[in-house]
């Protein structure tokens, strides 16, 4: 056997077993939410990893030699490739829970404030503004000539049924309701 493959097989297997540490750490960051934490990993993570590929396709180019390493050395690469890959599985697991944890929360905040948004300015049913909530006013969005209009309309309406000293006639009355005419007065009698 060559005792410079037994290092490059112990070297892999080292990597391997720090890998495994980080991915689990990892996981372990994500079930906690320690997103700064995770941020901290990253880098030793990533070293670890492409110098695991290397050591794989170093074996993977010259399967040969795997043949001539200690059957020991062999058993113990076998064990923690298992590990690894156990060890890689959960740490997906892990990663798509808390992508789809974050998804689910975003797309609630956005529903939510769409909601929100829809019914402080939209109308309801009968063409008002809902009720404000307690202690907001709920601002006036008709363009100012639409809200005139419809002040003169409430006040010339108010004249014909509150007592006054000119008589107004039925006829007046019933066209301010019906549409948006002057409010004509008679002479007192």
């Amino acid at each position: 056997m060559n005792p410079m493959v037994s290092q490059q097989i112990e070297s892999l297997i080292r990597i391997a077993g720090q890998l495994i540490r980080v991915l689990s750490r990892e996981v372990a960051f994500l079930r906690e939410m320690r997103v700064p934490d995770l941020e901290s990993l990253q880098q030793e993570k990533l070293d670890l990893t492409v110098a695991y590929e290397q050591g794989v396709r170093a074996l993977a180019d010259h399967p040969a030699v795997l043949d001539a390493v200690a059957p020991a050395l062999r058993e113990t690469l076998s064990e923690v490739a298992s590990q690894f890959d156990n060890a890689l599985a959960a740490n997906t697991r892990a990663l798509n829970a808390a992508r789809d944890s974050h998804d689910r929360l975003l797309r609630a905040i956005v529903d939510a404030v769409a909601d929100k948004r829809a019914r402080e300015r939209s109308y309801d049913a009968l063409g008002r503004f809902p009720l404000p909530a307690r202690g907001r006013v709920v601002p006036d969005i008709r363009p100012p000539a639409v809200t005139q209009a419809a002040a003169r309309r409430t006040t010339d309406l108010r004249k014909c049924h509150s007592i006054s000293p000119y008589r107004t006639r039925l006829a007046d009355c019933r066209s301010i309701r019906g549409r948006s005419t002057r409010h004509r007065r008679t002479s007192p009698t």
